[in-house]
């Protein structure tokens, strides 16, 4: 029986470590090509590729801000009266936005934003710039990081399986507890190989070196100024260049109403420190 055991665990923590090994290769096999031109990517791909998810959120917003969907009121945002009759006409994303609003009642904007970026939509506009090789495909990265924590824990009851099976071998000069003793604590081994090689390797995150090239790429339109362009065509154009520009920059940007900018800017981290030596003011 003991031995047994001691097998068993030889077979979990082999299962984890395969499991690490094919899952950093299935991460690594994400086209990485280059493209043969300049891409201009659409407005949430711009923004998931500049910011991730929260900046997608946060474009969302600003669309549906221009679109007078939602206001602003007591740093909080809340719908208008006509965001009801705008559910089929508007993107996925903004579609999403607009769910997590709660008709009636304001709601924080830290709230709409984690539930915009957790949407199915924004998840799935991750997946398409990892197919394209431009960032580092999430949720396969995500499930490197679930097998390795798999692995550490088998690891660790592979130690303590070990343990116990000596403690029984000792007290009871039960031969096959300590046979199961040296053989679980070999399948510790193998565990610790592979999570060294793979903290000598860290696991890539964010943009590809293709991604970082595409992003050099977007330029924010100019607004469009010719002549020859009706005022309703200008009005397009400086309102694309402004959705660009905040999915490149973020609530900084110029294009961010003033409103949603106040709300979704977070505080830089202060990077202050005290002058005077530990006590009551130096003194």
């Amino acid at each position: 029986m003991w031995v047994g055991c001691a097998l068993f665990v030889w077979c979990l923590v082999g299962w984890a470590a395969l499991g690490v090994v094919f899952a950093r290769r299935r991460l690594r096999l994400l086209p990485v090509a280059a493209s043969p031109g300049p891409v201009e990517l659409p407005l949430y791909e711009l923004a998931f590729l500049c910011g991730g998810r929260r900046r997608v959120a946060q474009a969302a917003l600003a669309v549906l801000w221009r679109a007078g969907l939602i206001g602003v009121e007591n740093d909080r945002i809340v719908l208008t009266g006509t965001a009801a009759t705008a559910t089929e006409t508007y993107d996925p994303v903004e579609q999403a936005a607009l769910a997590a609003c709660r008709p009636g009642r304001s709601v924080r904007p830290r709230r709409v934003e984690k539930r915009t970026k957790r949407s199915v939509a924004v998840r799935r506009i991750g997946d398409a710039l990892a197919r394209k090789g431009l960032i580092v495909h999430p949720a396969r990265r995500a499930r490197v990081e679930t097998w390795l924590s798999t692995l550490i824990l088998l690891a660790e009851g592979a130690a303590f399986f070990a343990m116990a099976a000596l403690v029984v071998w000792e007290s009871g000069h039960n031969d096959q507890a300590g046979m199961a003793s040296a053989v679980a604590a070999g399948a510790v081994l193998p565990a610790v190989l592979t999570l060294a090689r793979s903290g000598a390797q860290p696991l890539p995150t964010g943009t590809t070196d293709e991604g970082r090239r595409v992003i050099s790429e977007q330029a924010t339109p100019a607004g469009g100024t010719s002549d020859h362009q009706g005022p309703q065509t200008l009005s397009a154009l400086r309102r694309a260049a402004a959705l660009r520009a905040v999915a490149i920059h973020g609530p900084s940007s110029p294009g961010m109403p003033l409103d949603l900018a106040r709300v979704l800017r977070r505080a830089e981290p202060s990077t202050w420190r005290p002058d005077d030596p530990a006590g009551l003011g130096g003194l």
